[in-house]
């Protein structure tokens, strides 16, 4: 029976319940729909903190340069107002040094620093 695949829309023989003409047009079709809403394995709000930072950078790239001080140098995405959004406003660039000072002066957190060991 002639069929016309469903991602590619080439002819191909096959039984009727074939949809695809091979199984690279199913995956490839399949990784198309399911993105983000469409995958049964979606978490949208409750998605680690590292994948949502994952998220980002797959999506918008790697930090490249600080908004603060124009460093180049360990630069990474902050986020503004804590809440972890998958919108790129809701982000920044900064260096680990500003990213620190940002998240003390806005949250009161203390900046990580390494104990030296007291003798």
């Amino acid at each position: 029976m002639k069929m016309i695949c469903k991602n590619c829309e080439s002819e191909f023989s096959g039984r009727k319940e074939n949809k695809y003409c091979s199984r690279r047009c199913f995956d490839d079709a399949r990784r198309v729909n399911l993105v983000a809403e469409k995958n049964p394995n979606w978490k949208d709000i409750n998605a680690t903190y590292g994948h949502k930072h994952r998220w980002i950078r797959q999506h918008y790239g790697k930090a490249s340069e600080c908004q603060s001080c124009g460093s180049e140098y360990m630069v990474e995405w902050s986020n503004v107002d804590h809440k972890y959004s998958r919108d790129i406003n809701d982000y920044q660039q900064l260096c680990k040094k500003c990213h620190a000072e940002y998240d003390t002066k806005m949250f009161g957190w203390a900046v990580r620093r390494k104990c030296e060991k007291q003798v």
